[in-house]
């Protein structure tokens, strides 16, 4: 195996490492007090309902697709 087939491995962990870093230092910001957290407390859990839904959706097509290709 040559360096060159190294390379996307190399990068893929490098951007893993910068992605944690940036993680790090946003999650380091304080959440705000008052009407800023109340509003970020509605955001995440709307956007949680959302991701169940879709989700939710998600797995019925994959069910469907999954009975359509074995028939």
């Amino acid at each position: 195996m040559t360096l060159t087939a190294l390379w996307p491995t190399l990068f893929g962990i490098l951007g893993l490492a910068a992605a944690w870093w940036i993680y790090q230092k946003v999650k380091a910001y304080p959440c705000g007090e008052g009407a800023v957290a109340d509003i970020g407390d509605q955001i995440h859990l709307g956007t949680m309902v959302f991701m169940h839904r879709e989700y939710k959706m998600l797995g019925y097509f994959a069910g469907a697709l999954l009975i359509v290709l074995w028939v």
